[in-house]
């Protein structure tokens, strides 16, 4: 009998790639290049996923002294790429769906090095200890997250009259995926909705900070174009 956990992991693959292959398939090849080419923007939206969030993650884990499991997992989640997620936002209110695409496959590849790092150094900083990483789900992750870019952009070069087929699968996707992630999470032995109101405060806080700090940054480095 095939575990739930496992069912979980599949849909959950299946419908990031429906997420990011619908989201890139919006765009193009052409204005994927060109955002790429736009380094002071791509160089900032790395520093501030692998530099800023991290650091903010662990400012909250200290200032609200989460517990361990709950420390460690903010901070796995503050020093983990944006994923499709980024994308589906940008979709909703209109953004860069293109830089979006773009800053999701670049720094999609540099959590490879980045995200155990920051763990390592952040985990070890307040608890002392090492957190064993799951690389075979990592590396299957960045696999589907590039594959999913990938066809994206051809079909959206290729076939631009499917965009907006394209946008509607990326929307069922992120959908879908919102809807598995509140379908494990209700499993667990305190769901989400029974926390205490702090722990909704640390998780939002580095959330909310780093936005605001974001569009600071990028503002004051004329970061659009």
């Amino acid at each position: 009998m095939v575990e739930t956990e496992t069912v979980v992991t599949v849909l959950s693959n299946a419908f990031l790639f429906m997420l990011i292959a619908g989201m890139a398939g919006t765009t193009d090849l052409h204005g994927f290049r060109a955002k790429l080419r736009n380094y002071r923007g791509t160089g900032t939206g790395v520093g501030c996923q692998f530099f800023l969030l991290p650091f903010l993650g662990f400012a909250s884990v200290m200032a609200f002294e989460l517990p361990r499991v709950y420390g460690v997992m903010l901070l796995i989640v503050t020093t983990s790429p944006g994923g499709g997620f980024s994308g589906w936002w940008c979709n909703l209110c209109n953004a860069d769906l293109a830089l979006s695409v773009a800053m999701t496959t670049v720094s999609t590849i540099v959590s490879i090095a980045m995200l155990p790092l920051n763990i390592w150094i952040y985990v070890q900083a307040i608890y002392g200890l090492a957190v064993p990483l799951d690389w075979g789900g990592i590396m299957t992750s960045v696999g589907v997250v590039i594959g999913a870019v990938v066809v994206g952009l051809a079909a959206g070069t290729k076939t631009p009259q499917y965009k907006m087929w394209w946008n509607r699968l990326g929307t069922v996707g992120g959908l879908a995926n919102i809807a598995v992630g509140i379908f494990s999470g209700s499993g667990a032995e305190v769901p989400i909705w029974g926390q205490e109101p702090t722990w909704y405060l640390a998780v939002a806080a580095p959330c909310i900070a780093g936005l605001i700090l974001a569009f600071g940054i990028a503002r004051a480095l004329r970061c659009s174009g």
